[in-house]
């Protein structure tokens, strides 16, 4: 398997200039210059919803192929398994790999405010898995909104087959430059 695409969905509030989108775009691109890199642009990046963000999903990825890479940051891993659990049946084709990174199934109790509520609910997670060849997380030791990151690590292991990867102190991946995401990115290509 040979990525030659990555689709990246950005985090609630992300956009293709946020975070370390751009400088990921700019390592891939001087590494890797066969490899094209796609920041989706979500609607409504401040109150995302599923319909909206699967919608664009559908709209914006090809079909599943072996040499396509999906990287989803935060919410952004919520709508790419909700549209991985959508395809349909009969596609038989898979998507290379999936990168969750600060990926989470749930929140910490208080930090769940009303319009996040529908991605907490539960979904076709074993279709979502078998429409990618390998799926892998990372996440932090002090994720503001994910602290009991150990059983994020058993529920991702679990329901999907995730290689796991826990980088210490990187928060919620929000940083200009986020080295954990380029190594990782790396080392599935």
């Amino acid at each position: 398997m040979s990525i030659k695409k990555i689709f990246i969905v950005p985090r609630w509030a992300g956009t293709p200039s946020s975070d370390w989108y751009p400088w990921i775009v700019k390592q891939i691109g001087e590494k890797y210059p066969a490899v094209e890199v796609t920041v989706l642009s979500m609607p409504d990046p401040t109150t995302p919803t599923i319909q909206n963000w699967v919608s664009q999903l559908q709209a914006s990825l090809p079909p599943p192929s072996d040499d396509i890479l999906l990287v989803g940051h935060s919410v952004g891993n919520q709508a790419i398994l909700r549209y991985l659990a959508g395809l349909e049946e009969s596609s038989t084709g898979k998507y290379g790999a999936v990168l969750h990174v600060a990926g989470w199934f749930g929140v910490d109790k208080g930090k769940e405010w009303p319009t996040l509520l529908p991605w907490l609910e539960p979904f076709d997670t074993e279709t979502a898995k078998s429409k990618a060849h390998k799926f892998h997380l990372l996440i932090s030791d002090n994720d503001r909104f994910t602290s009991d990151y150990e059983g994020n690590k058993r529920i991702f292991e679990e329901k999907l087959g995730a290689h796991v990867s826990i980088i210490p102190g990187a928060n919620h991946f929000n940083a200009s430059e986020e080295s954990a995401v380029l190594a990782m990115i790396s080392t599935i290509l």
